[in-house]
């Protein structure tokens, strides 16, 4: 069955064919908008979650080091005004039994503060748990005295303990 159609029937069905075609392709393409920013507006949420997710073990990381450092503080408060590096140390190691083996200087370097005093300290002749008693003590008496720097740890010379040189340090309130 064909269908002979005068010229403006056929301008018509054109029309009709490039309408119904123009209506199919956004009836298919205006749906595909929307879910295209709804999946950009997923994908974004995921990565804020993530971001939030990273910003709030940062905040607990920051609020567990703001609480040590106030800890800190509270150590360095609770110190006697007087406290002075190298009296306590001398204390310390004549309190282990190390008169006479070991020597205690003042130290400096250029960058160093006068509010983080230094001392270095030399021990020779000592036993490995000597050291490790009297590093020990130090750190357990919350004064807050650190080793800063091990200069030099070997074999005593007459082979009888350790010779060791280290620089110990604190800070002033």
């Amino acid at each position: 069955m064909r269908i002979n159609l005068d010229r403006r029937g056929q301008v018509a069905l054109v029309c009709t064919f490039i309408t119904l075609w123009i209506c199919g392709a956004l009836l298919v393409f205006i749906p595909m908008m929307p879910q295209k920013t709804f999946r950009q507006s997923e994908d974004k949420i995921a990565d804020l979650k993530q971001q939030l997710k990273i910003t709030l073990m940062m905040k607990s990381e920051e609020e567990d080091r703001a609480r040590r450092q106030e800890k800190l503080i509270e150590q360095l408060n609770a110190r006697p005004p007087t406290f002075d590096l190298i009296s306590f140390l001398n204390t310390q190691l004549r309190n282990a039994n190390l008169a006479g083996r070991f020597t205690l200087e003042n130290y400096r370097t250029r960058q160093s503060s006068p509010k983080q005093p230094m001392a270095q300290l030399k021990l020779n002749g000592v036993s490995l748990d000597e050291l490790v008693s009297v590093l020990h003590k130090l750190y357990a008496s919350n004064n807050l005295v650190v080793m800063y720097k091990l200069e030099r740890l070997h074999p005593a010379g007459n082979n009888k303990g350790l010779d060791c040189e280290f620089i110990l340090a604190t800070v002033k309130v």
